[in-house]
């Protein structure tokens, strides 16, 4: 027996010798509990050792037995339920924030980093993991943090990085960045970031309700999921894409002050509900769309103009309808260059009558649908077009309605139906240079 205790006894001491038993070791040091998580790397993941802590700085380094160690993590769970917790600093040694660790914390006030490079390079695997979710704010070094300029070559912005921070309103990123990440700016106070032309890849809800003001998207990107700028509600000016030929559903959803849409002559589908209530009042649509999806402009109430272009095959249901809780529609002029009147789809109503009311019956009723002249016939004939009492053709006359190039110097060239042509052959021509129009006839 004592021989068997012996060799359990040595078993023991070899297992602590080789590492797993010094791996699992904890110790405790003031407020804080530190597990080692590599002896030969010398880290250690902390947590809270007390309740009712109501500071905390964890700092970058710990002693121990006079061992030095290097604090990377939190512990999953670490300061959970800390309900007094009012301050937490992070290192900039800190590289992951398990699970959960700031869950409870609902009095927490200030999240403190020692260096910004090294924040945004932390892994946060949930929205609990990262503290300035329940603060809302980010403090560098004691001061809050306005401005600020990720100087490290980073290719992504991480998940949840900036999730609800409200105080940073302005962020520069590296030419590095190809990624913005699930959550990476969600709810944030961001009025103003870059997003440098290598950017391929933006993951779900990754501006969902956030600060910013105007965005370029870059050329580089050709796809997003839906929702991306959903409620963005002080955004006013939006650049597209030139690669992204299709405008995913509800990207501009509910962003009330949007003014202003660059679009790209690339963009073949707006999808549905990609502008509703925005606060848009001319719509020049691009040359190559194909297709205005259902709702596409629902509840833009302060529409006056619309100009759809000449490659449109079909406009959805409600595509510009304003609901009678926003009033009366206020579009006043209506342009279709499409030669072929572009397919209405009908869908059922309450009722069980079949509808398309792409525009409110206000506009049917007191607005003049401007087509090519060729083709009125055809508006008069086609479901849905053919609700508007007045539809005219564009001649001569009407050159000015289908200007989307307004440079005073730019010589724009139309043929004899009042349809702009990119690259005139031979024939007869209207030529519109600044002011002037005259006729030409290029042999």
């Amino acid at each position: 027996m004592k021989k068997t205790l012996q060799k359990l006894i040595f078993a023991a001491a070899c297992l602590f010798g080789s590492g797993i038993a010094a791996n699992a070791q904890s110790f405790t040091v003031g407020d804080l509990t530190y597990r080692v998580l590599d002896k030969e790397k010398m880290t250690v993941a902390v947590k809270a050792a007390k309740e009712n802590l109501e500071r905390v700085t964890i700092p970058r380094t710990v002693v121990n037995n006079d061992s030095t160690f290097i604090v990377t993590e939190t512990e999953e769970f670490a300061f959970d339920k800390q309900g007094s917790l009012q301050y937490i600093f992070l290192p900039k040694t800190i590289v992951k924030c398990g699970k959960n660790s700031f869950n409870l914390c609902s009095n927490l006030k200030i999240t403190d980093i020692e260096d910004f490079d090294a924040f945004v390079q932390i892994d946060f695997p949930n929205s609990l993991a990262n503290p300035v979710y329940k603060s809302e704010n980010l403090y560098l070094n004691g001061k809050v943090l306005v401005e600020a300029v990720i100087n490290v070559p980073i290719k992504e912005i991480r998940q949840l990085t900036f999730y609800f921070c409200r105080t940073l309103k302005k962020l520069t990123l590296p030419e590095t960045v190809t990624k913005i990440g699930k959550w990476g700016f969600y709810r944030c106070g961001f009025e103003y970031v870059n997003l440098p032309e290598k950017i391929t890849t933006f993951d779900t809800y990754a501006f969902q309700y956030c600060g910013l003001k105007e965005v370029d998207l870059p050329d580089s990107l050709k796809t997003m999921p839906t929702s991306m700028f959903t409620e963005c509600l002080n955004l006013e000016r939006v650049k597209l894409p030139l690669n992204m030929v299709t405008l995913p559903s509800n990207t501009f959803k509910s962003c009330h002050s949007l003014k202003e849409v660059i679009f790209s002559e690339n963009l073949k589908t707006i999808s549905t509900g990609a502008f509703v209530a925005t606060s848009l009042t001319k719509l020049v649509l691009p040359k190559n769309l194909v297709k205005i999806s259902n709702s596409a402009f629902y509840d833009d109430k302060y529409l006056k103009e619309v100009e759809i272009g000449p490659n449109v095959t079909s406009v959805g249901v409600h595509a510009f309808y304003i609901p009678e809780a926003s009033g009366k529609s206020l579009i006043e002029k209506v342009t279709c260059l499409a030669v072929t009147p572009p397919d209405m789809p009908t869908t059922a109503a309450t009722d069980g009558t079949m509808v398309n009311e792409a525009f409110n019956d206000e506009v049917y009723e007191n607005v003049t649908l401007m087509v090519p002249a060729a083709s009125v016939e055809a508006y008069k004939a086609a479901n849905e077009w053919k609700r508007f009492k007045k539809i005219e053709g564009i001649g001569q006359s009407g050159i000015e309605d289908v200007t989307a190039d307004k440079e005073a110097d730019e010589v724009i060239y139309y043929n004899l139906n009042g349809m702009r042509v990119v690259n005139p052959g031979t024939g007869i021509y209207i030529r519109k240079h600044g002011s002037r129009t005259s006729k030409v006839v290029i042999p």
